[in-house]
């Protein structure tokens, strides 16, 4: 169809089920796209491991280009563009648009399978700046098992008003007492 609502719509799908085509196709609906047809690509984008998404993503990121989605991308395609994406968090203004919280479920998603220390000062940006408790338990999770969680941070998360953050921050509080021993 050239209709694009219907062309979104049927698009929508591929953000849970694998696009049965060549990843060429999504990227030419990108490239031709609307606006909301790009959104809804880069979406269906995200389920597939390329350097071109990757270079699309960074690409996209640099410009100020659907930053969420874009975000989304490196899921799956993260290449150590950690300042990157520590500039687009700092610079990021809610809108109408897109609030904060969106990107913090993105930052989840690129970093919960990367346990790597120089994550690190992303994964504190988006403990502090984000509200949401149920995020900050994975934040917290990720710092974990990346071995980056500062100590007063350890120490305020045993207090934490997710019982999911404190149980986390006990068993690595109980890990490093091990450790050390």
């Amino acid at each position: 169809t050239d209709d694009p609502k219907i062309k979104r719509a049927l698009l929508r799908v591929f953000r849970y089920v694998d696009y049965p085509y060549s990843v060429d196709k999504l990227l030419a609906i990108y490239n031709e796209g609307n606006d909301e047809l790009k959104e809804v690509a880069l979406e269906s984008l995200a389920r597939f491991k390329a350097r071109r998404i990757h270079d699309l993503a960074v690409y996209n990121l640099e410009n100020g280009f659907y930053i969420p989605e874009s975000l989304g991308l490196l899921g799956k395609n993260f290449r150590g563009k950690y300042e990157l994406v520590l500039n687009v968090l700092k610079s990021h203004k809610d809108s109408e648009e897109y609030d904060y919280h969106c990107l913090a479920m993105e930052i989840r998603k690129i970093f919960s399978n990367r346990r790597n220390p120089k994550a690190q000062e992303i994964l504190l940006f988006d403990y502090y700046r984000n509200r949401c408790s149920f995020c900050r338990k994975y934040i917290v999770a990720i710092m974990c098992k990346s071995k980056c969680i500062p100590v007063d941070i350890l120490e305020e998360c045993l207090y934490d008003c997710c019982e999911d953050t404190r149980k986390n921050a006990g068993r690595y509080k109980r890990l490093l007492k091990i450790a050390s021993t």
